[in-house]
């Protein structure tokens, strides 16, 4: 009997641990350190692109691609919750 409650909490310190994986999972791809990060990279790599072509102004035109990708983050979440309340 001991050895099967044991077990028992074995399996649910597991479980726990999994649902703690999951959560910190959950809140990282929501978070908005998470976007702003990507928003500098996408920043960061779209004026390295502009500068090794030769743009002539490789600063200003990198905002258009972290434009359109931050849009689009808008966009998908709108279109998640429209998708949450009406097909879910």
């Amino acid at each position: 009997m001991l050895k099967r409650i044991s077990r028992l909490e074995k399996e649910i310190a597991e479980m726990r641990a999994r649902h703690l994986n999951h959560e910190t999972d959950k809140a990282w791809l929501v978070s908005r350190t998470r976007k702003a990060l990507i928003f500098a990279a996408t920043y960061a790599i779209s004026v390295l692109i502009l500068l090794a072509a030769g743009s002539t102004d490789p600063f200003s035109g990198a905002f258009l691609p972290v434009a359109a990708f931050a849009a689009s983050t808008l966009a998908l979440d709108a279109a998640r919750e429209w998708w949450l309340q009406n097909l879910y």
